[in-house]
């Protein structure tokens, strides 16, 4: 997903922001794998398919969450690098992308909750699997947005976290991502 730096070679480097965006991509596809794993009803290979093509589906939304993330850091701070900051060791700054990844992973994932899984019609399930993970995924920004809004009223988060490195604001508006999909997993589930 962050093609622009090795998060490897920060990690070696002792660089907690890197370690924390790696943790989260690593424990997003955990979350991913197991639904996908659980969903499909087949305990057989018969079943593999259809997770292989939810995993693939589901990584290129959240490819497509970190582009995004990426485009709005760079529109914010005159064409700057989203992955070169948090490689620069902005914790905040990867603390906020981590809760916006685990998020999307866990809104994904509810998207099983909707659909049932139907064996002789795979492909059609998966579409609507992705489909349904996709809409709450859609969903979670804009209830993300009331929810800080009204939690971190009056502080301006881009300039907290971007610019002050706050952690405890970044933080704040992570749990703010994570919260609202543990919400509609439960809604939904």
């Amino acid at each position: 997903i962050f093609h622009k730096v090795s998060l490897k070679v920060a990690i070696a480097d002792h660089q907690l922001a890197a370690g924390f965006v790696q943790a989260s991509n690593f424990l997003a596809l955990g979350l991913i794998i197991s639904s996908t794993v659980n969903w499909v009803e087949y305990e057989t290979w018969r079943g593999l398919p259809s997770v292989l093509m939810l995993f693939f589906g589901t990584q290129c939304i959240l490819l497509l969450v970190t582009r995004l993330r990426a485009a709005v850091y760079s529109r914010r701070h005159q064409g700057e690098s989203l992955q070169q900051a948090i490689v620069a060791g902005n914790t905040a700054l990867a603390i906020r992308y981590s809760g916006h990844v685990l998020g999307t992973a866990l809104a994904m994932t509810a998207g099983a909750s909707l659909v049932e899984y139907y064996p002789a019609e795979s492909l059609l399930s998966v579409a609507y699997w992705l489909g349904a993970g996709t809409g709450l995924a859609l969903l979670l920004p804009a209830l993300a947005l009331i929810a800080r809004k009204a939690i971190l009223h009056n502080i301006n988060v881009a300039e907290e976290v971007d610019e002050q490195a706050n952690i405890g604001v970044a933080a704040i508006e992570a749990v703010i991502y994570i919260a609202i999909a543990l919400l509609l997993t439960g809604v939904f589930a």
